[in-house]
């Protein structure tokens, strides 16, 4: 293999995590449907990982591209939403409606603006909205180690807990969509 092939794969990594990130989703909702929740927690905790790391890559290796930038910010949307509502319909509501559809009209919103250039796209995100992901990755995570666990027996403070931090997911969710929507 020559010095520029190498070169070139190297280069690609970020876009491949991105890639390898939207791949998995329905590996994740297999494994939920068949309550194989521990395998579905390694493979979302792999998705968060990736999530974090392409990105970085991508600037650390001067790697960054329009198609990166566009596929992150799907991957991104689809990595959350599609198993969030497939945990919402599956798993007895466990997650909160409010917070799905928040979720879903901030990202359609943000998507669409992307779309119109109204909002460019590979804009660094905010500060809030780096928080929220953070939180929605701990969220669905968390669910899906207690899921793992068969834990039946929904504690009423693991509930309260787990509704206080979907209104704080909540609040970043429209705190960011408010700053997508002032700074365009």
């Amino acid at each position: 293999m020559n010095i520029l092939t190498v070169l070139a794969v190297r280069k690609n990594i970020p876009n491949l995590l991105t890639i390898s990130r939207i791949a998995l989703i329905p590996f994740i909702l297999l494994f939920i449907v068949n309550n194989y929740y521990n395998l579905a927690f390694f493979v979302f905790l792999y998705c968060a990982l990736t999530d974090f790391a392409d990105g970085y890559l991508a600037r650390k290796m001067k790697a960054q591209s329009s198609f990166g930038a566009m596929a992150d910010a799907i991957a991104d949307k689809l990595v959350i939403l599609v198993p969030g509502w497939f945990i919402f319909f599956h798993s007895n509501h466990h997650l909160s409606l409010a917070l799905l559809i928040i979720l879903t009209v901030r990202d359609c919103t943000i998507t669409t603006l992307r779309y119109l250039h109204i909002i460019p796209l590979g804009s660094t995100p905010s500060k809030i909205a780096k928080i929220k992901t953070f939180l929605l990755y701990v969220l669905i995570l968390f669910y899906l180690f207690i899921a793992g666990l068969q834990w039946n027996e929904w504690n009423i403070l693991l509930t309260y807990f787990i509704r206080g931090v979907e209104i704080i997911i909540s609040a970043l969710a429209l705190l960011s969509l408010q700053k997508y929507l002032t700074t365009t």
